[in-house]
């Protein structure tokens, strides 16, 4: 076995990796617990959602993006349908929305 870290003979066997395989096994990607913030941005960028004002016809000709969480874009799409455009709140106007949900790439 070949040795490296010191000089002469005293020096330190390089480590076995049958033994540190045995022991450590694989790699693995960090957890939720070992990377929070890691994991939350994933999470975000899964289920980020975006609704364009410019798709739905209209005389207005609104160019309005909102993206964000599903609950985000449907609470700020709701609230903009209403006061700029004067659509009326009931399920009609949340059906229409959701239906105007696409997902963010």
């Amino acid at each position: 076995m070949i040795r490296w870290g010191g000089a002469g003979p005293q020096a330190r066997k390089s480590p076995d990796i049958s033994t540190w395989r045995a022991t450590k096994g694989p790699q693995r990607r960090p957890t939720k617990a070992a990377c929070p913030f890691l994991e939350r941005t994933i999470a975000m960028e899964r289920g980020r959602k975006y609704i364009d004002c410019s798709e739905v016809p209209s005389d207005s000709r609104c160019t309005l993006k909102i993206s964000g969480t599903e609950e985000e874009v449907m609470k700020a799409a709701r609230e903009h349908a209403i006061s700029s455009h004067g659509h009326t709140d009931g399920p009609e106007l949340s059906s229409t929305l959701r239906a105007g949900l696409r997902d963010e790439r």
